[in-house]
Parts: structure tokens; C-alpha cells; sequence
């Protein structure tokens, strides 16, 4: 299941630094993975992702490369799935890392509150499968599927927690067959936009470098979707492309 390191549940405060991981493969990521993106409670008539409690871990100073995820969860180097809350991912090298999923550099799938994302270097990472409108070729952020219809019949999703992104270098990255070469954000906001206004996830993305990344669909630097609290500033954004090649780019039959 977890490639080079996986850390299940019940790790709070792990630190995981200064290694050189490279060259591992797994079903839901390729080189560290945190939690577990398909486990679920049934309360009564209640359905919920299982909660990893793996909050406050610290992942800093590594070498992640080369490693490939078959899309099970999100992400070829780095996993964050539900129950990660306050984790800091600082002072990496992430690059060449390959996934079938979303997020080949760094994918983050389900309610983790609080995630920091600094001064990394997020390079050359892939996300693709022929059929699937995989995303998020540097950095995917996103909410899991909602389980319960809510009074209108709607499934919102959780959403993905509140996120900053801060002072990475995010270059050369690919999503081949969606959306987000650099950065996608998808469904941060569901259910919490129900309750108080106050408690609404966000995303801040400041300070960043994204530059000569590629989707297959669209957003070449950045891809934003159902997130309604983001904050982009003093980034520089360039030399960013999407080639609308993908499967979704066209009506069926045509």
C-alpha cells in the first residue's frame, strides 16, 4: 500500500527528516504515505472517512524522487490523507515522482486541518492515466467525495481542510490528462459552507515560484475548483501552458 514509508494511524508528532527516498512504488503512493484514503465508519445510518489521527507530523529535509503511486489515494512522492491535521511539509526535494492518481509531487486527499507546504522544491513530477482526469501534476489539494446527501439531496464533499502554501519552487510538472500542472485545488469547500461562516476551510498560496508546468486539460500553472476561500498572492506565475489534448477536452464523438 505505501511504497517507501507508510505511517497508517495513531502517529502523532512523527518527524520524518533528512532521508533519501527514491525509486519505491505502492497502490497509494510511492514514497511517503500518511493515513489511509478508502477506509470509512458506519455509525447507525451515518457514513464518515475514517479519521488517521495522525496530527502534527513534521515531514522536512528529504530527498523524494523517483517514486511512482498507482492512484489508489493522491500522490507519487508525498501522501496527506484524511486525518493529518497541523503537518508541516518543509525543506524538500520532491521531483520525478510519477503518478496514475492526482498529485505526483505532493497529494493531499481528505480533511486535514491546518497543513503548512514551505520552501520546497517541487520538480519534473507526473500525474497521468489514459482513462481518468488525474490532476495536480505539482501540488493537488482536494477534498474527498461526499457519502451523505444532505437536506437538498446534494453530496458535499468534507472539503480538504485550510492549507498554505507558502515560498515553494513548483517547476516543470505535468498533469497529463486534467487539470492543475502546477497546482490544483479541488473541493476544499463542501460541507463546511453549510455551518459557520467562520469555520470555512481556505487556501493561502503566497510566495511561490510556478513556472513551466503543463496540464493536459487545463490550468497550466494553477486549477481551481469548489474552493471558495483562496488567497493568491505575490507569485510569480509564468511560462505556465495547457494543451486541451485531454479526453475531457472533447464531446463524446466528435
Amino acid at each position: 500500500q505505501g511504497g517507501g514509508i507508510a505511517v497508517n494511524g495513531f502517529a502523532q508528532y512523527l518527524e520524518i527528516g533528512n532521508n533519501r527516498i527514491t525509486g519505491n512504488a505502492g497502490a497509494f503512493s510511492g514514497g511517503i504515505r500518511l493515513g489511509q484514503p478508502q477506509l470509512i465508519n458506519e455509525q447507525g445510518n451515518t457514513l464518515s472517512y475514517t479519521d488517521a489521527e495522525n496530527d502534527f507530523v513534521r515531514i522536512h529535509h528529504n530527498h523524494i524522487a523517483r517514486n511512482g503511486g498507482r492512484g489508489g489515494g493522491a500522490g507519487g512522492g508525498l501522501s496527506l490523507h484524511t486525518g493529518a491535521d497541523d503537518y508541516t511539509v518543509e525543506q524538500n526535494w520532491i521531483c520525478g515522482n510519477f503518478s496514475s492518481g492526482s498529485g505526483a509531487g505532493i497529494g493531499h486527499l481528505g480533511l486535514s486541518d491546518n497543513g503548512v507546504i514551505a520552501d520546497n522544491m517541487i520538480l519534473f513530477n507526473e500525474s497521468f492515466a489514459q482513462a481518468n482526469a488525474t490532476s495536480g501534476g505539482g501540488i493537488f489539494i482536494a477534498g474527498q467525495t461526499g457519502l451523505e446527501p444532505d437536506n437538498a439531496g446534494l453530496l458535499l464533499s468534507p472539503g480538504s481542510g485550510s492549507v498554505t502554501i507558502d515560498s515553494n519552487v513548483i517547476r516543470g510538472n505535468l498533469a497529463g490528462a486534467g487539470d492543475g500542472g502546477g497546482i490544483q485545488l479541488l473541493s476544499v469547500n463542501g460541507e463546511d459552507v453549510t455551518g459557520n461562516a467562520n469555520s470555512w476551510h481556505s487556501v493561502d498560496l503566497v510566495n511561490n515560484m510556478i513556472n513551466n508546468n503543463v496540464a493536459g486539460l487545463a490550468g497550466g500553472g494553477i486549477a481551481i475548483q469548489d474552493a471558495v476561500l483562496v488567497s493568491i498572492r505575490n507569485n510569480t506565475v509564468a511560462h505556465n501552458e495547457y494543451t486541451a489534448t485531454a479526453a475531457l477536452a472533447f464531446s463524446p464523438g466528435v
